[in-house]
């Protein structure tokens, strides 16, 4: 039986197949992958799925053609076009068609991820009569619970009051500032993408790419931040994942080709060594799709963070071709060489180098200091 959070992905790229089953694993919902329309078809006969996630060229197949079939099928079914291959007019075709969301493959992924979450939902609302009545039910009986439970605590209530009501403002304003750098932050990302379609110098591509991979990595901290109950630190498991999947999105040729392996326990760190740290991750993960595994050749890349003798050791390697012999990272004069070291010693850090199997990066830093969240407010 399908999880009712259960979508299908129509998509003759499976790199995108697989970018996509994994961002909506971590928002539990659950994918089916078909490459061809035929299959998607098939599956949605048989199947109770009600968003589908579509792309408008499938082989020689028409996408607006294929809207209709799905509708056909299910005419309350929502339809989320994610295409590479936008045109006003397509957008227009789509909108007549009523689709439920046009997004572009290069757009933010963050509003795919919200549109599916409001088609789901938007659907069971309208199966939800008989469970409203249930939760009114309960609600009652909690209401009764609550009001008896609320008369035995009034007075404790009363005392802390004042203080719980000063801490949440102070919490809702730190929240909020997370929340506007977050934005502003992939706001930079946007336009440094959008200028980047201006750019046709490979070179040049590059180095706008790698400034919104930086971006973009400072991004999430301020992301898992506001969405965390805990203002102090960031989950660093939680954090290295989303950047990998970032990165694989960036770097979407190698999808399949690389494997990622993140070995990283319950590590909680503040804001003042989680973004330079994920930076370091970042610039030290872009040198390895970009030079480690030359002609699309398979490989894998590590990243471990443990903490060994009141030392955080930071792990991240590859079993790709290695740096040149000759190669001394203090005489390089590249940008990404100059920010990793910067890093280091604002982390106050040691790093060295192994280059006898792959390139292995080892970095060793020591906690950081607690400071107080709510000191300059």
């Amino acid at each position: 039986m399908l999880n009712k959070n259960t979508i299908l992905i129509i998509d003759d790229d499976k790199s995108w197949q697989k970018i996509l089953a994994d961002i909506f694993s971590y928002e539990n919902i659950s994918t089916i992958c078909c490459n061809t329309v035929k299959k998607g078809l098939e599956i949605l006969q048989k199947n109770p799925i009600n968003v589908v996630i579509l792309d408008l060229k499938i082989g020689d197949e028409d996408g607006m053609t294929v809207l209709e079939h799905l509708k056909q099928i299910n005419p309350n079914i929502k339809i989320i076009i994610f295409t590479g291959f936008a045109t006003l007019e397509t957008a227009m075709a789509a909108v007549n068609k009523e689709v439920f969301a046009y997004i572009e493959k290069m757009d933010n992924m963050e509003k795919l991820i919200a549109h599916v979450h409001r088609a789901i939902s938007e659907h069971y609302e309208n199966y939800s009569d008989k469970l409203e009545q249930e939760i009114k039910i309960h609600t009652a009986e909690l209401r009764i619970k609550n009001e008896k439970l609320r008369k035995d605590i009034i007075t404790r209530k009363k005392i802390q009051e004042q203080l719980k009501s000063t801490i949440k403002e102070r919490e809702v304003l730190l929240k909020e500032v997370h929340h506007r750098v977050k934005n502003n932050l992939q706001l930079i990302c946007s336009l440094l993408n959008m200028q980047s379609h201006t750019i046709f110098d490979p070179r040049d591509k590059d180095l706008f790419l790698d400034s919104i991979n930086r971006v973009r990595s400072m991004a999430l901290v301020h992301e898992s931040l506001y969405g965390s109950e805990d203002l102090a630190n960031i989950d660093m498991k939680q954090y290295v994942n989303k950047l990998v999947i970032h990165l694989f999105q960036t770097y979407h040729k190698h999808y399949g080709k690389i494997q990622s392996h993140v070995d990283i326990n319950k590590i909680l760190l503040t804001i003042d060594t989680a973004i330079p740290l994920g930076l370091l991750i970042d610039e030290l993960l872009t040198n390895s799709f970009k030079y480690a595994f030359p002609d699309n050749q398979q490989g894998d890349i590590y990243i471990s963070l443990k903490l060994e003798n009141d030392k955080y050791i930071l792990i991240v390697k590859d079993n790709g071709i290695g740096l040149p012999k000759d190669y001394n990272p203090k005489e390089s004069k590249t940008l990404g060489t100059d920010l990793i070291y910067t890093l280091i010693k604002q982390i106050k850090a040691s790093i060295t180098v192994d280059n006898s199997v792959g390139t292995c990066y080892t970095i060793t830093f020591p906690p950081p200091k607690i400071r107080n969240l709510f000191k300059y407010l």
